[in-house]
């Protein structure tokens, strides 16, 4: 019960600061409302109250309505391959800067190889380094339960930024994460795998510098020009009515993911595996090649990687599923 009553508490303090929040399963990153925490995400103390009356939820933390811009520095996975060697520029002076705010044994700990697979946080302080910048200090610090750091800050003016995933074309470095608009963070209080997400700098949201604004708006707006993508065409095999049906039906998914609104890819993703899901559990398609089609199109031009694609495609499926469906 303690952790209920400080999971809730902390969950009001969030809601006094204008952050808008909503239960996470306990223990776990997940949204308790699946599909729908974007629009649930609240900062009503009656709503929060009943939510987190009986489980111990994690806290999940809604970045863009909450005018927040979190700037996630993971630690090095276990078994993720390496950059190539020198990729990850070391500015130790930079990375002082930073260091101080956590204890020893936490995040302060960089594996012996980090210059080949560097924590985020040291990506982070190479890039500062780079654009002549020191690293962004004095705003709110809180250690991940995977011994990463989250900086918040204040979302620049102007238009929303939306997240980016690091190691792909769209992202600041090898190991960071950014979450804006469409995003979530999990709030400091939460424990995950029996560790807690922790403050390690008490401080309100600095502003973001504007260097560091500048890079984000630029990401966003590569992303609104993808590479080209051949529209989409499926044959299957056969040649009667239910298989021109169904050809055409993979066709139409695929190119309503191809298509999809800035900002809508994720929702219009999974949209179209909720409706080719419903054939698949009908017994008229074959889910490998529904996801294949989806993943295809989901991917043209570099709009998401592949793990993301797949794990979108995977939910939508399971939903199909549930509602089986047959060609008249």
């Amino acid at each position: 019960m303690t952790d209920v009553l400080s999971l809730r508490a902390a969950a009001l303090r969030y809601a006094a600061r204008c952050w808008h929040v909503f239960p996470l399963w306990p223990g776990t990153k997940v949204p308790a409302v699946p599909d729908a925490w974007q629009t649930r995400a609240t900062t009503d103390p009656a709503t929060i109250a009943r939510w987190w009356s009986g489980q111990p939820y994690n806290i999940g933390l809604a970045v863009g309505p909450s005018g927040l811009l979190v700037i996630d520095l993971d630690a090095p996975k276990p078994g993720r391959p390496a950059t190539a060697r020198g990729a990850a520029t070391s500015a130790t002076s930079a990375t002082a800067q930073v260091s101080p705010v956590a204890d020893a044994g936490s995040v302060a700990d960089v594996s012996a190889t980090s210059r080949e697979n560097p924590h985020g946080r040291d990506v982070f302080a190479a890039l500062c380094a780079r654009h002549g910048q020191p690293t962004p200090g004095g705003t709110l610090i809180v250690a991940t339960a995977s011994a990463g750091w989250h900086l918040y800050y204040q979302h620049p003016a102007g238009a929303p930024l939306r997240n980016t995933k690091g190691g792909t074309a769209r992202s600041l470095g090898r190991n960071i994460d950014t979450r804006g608009h469409g995003g979530y963070v999990v709030a400091a209080g939460s424990v995950v795998a029996g560790r807690r997400y922790r403050v390690v700098r008490d401080a309100d949201p600095a502003p973001m510098p504007e260097w560091l604004a500048a890079l984000l708006r630029d990401l966003d707006t590569a992303a609104d020009q993808p590479t080209p993508a051949a529209p989409v065409s499926v044959r299957l095999a056969g040649t009667d009515r239910r298989s021109a049906f169904l050809a055409a039906a993979l066709t139409r998914e695929a190119e309503h993911v191809r298509r999809a609104p800035k900002g809508e890819g994720s929702a219009v993703l999974w949209g179209a595996a909720v409706a080719l899901g419903q054939l698949v559990a009908g017994g008229e398609l074959d889910a490998g090649t529904a996801a294949d089609v989806l993943e295809q199109a989901a991917t043209a031009g570099g709009r998401r990687t592949l793990a993301e694609a797949r794990a979108t495609i995977r939910s939508g499926l399971r939903r199909g599923a549930a509602r089986p469906r047959r060609v008249a």
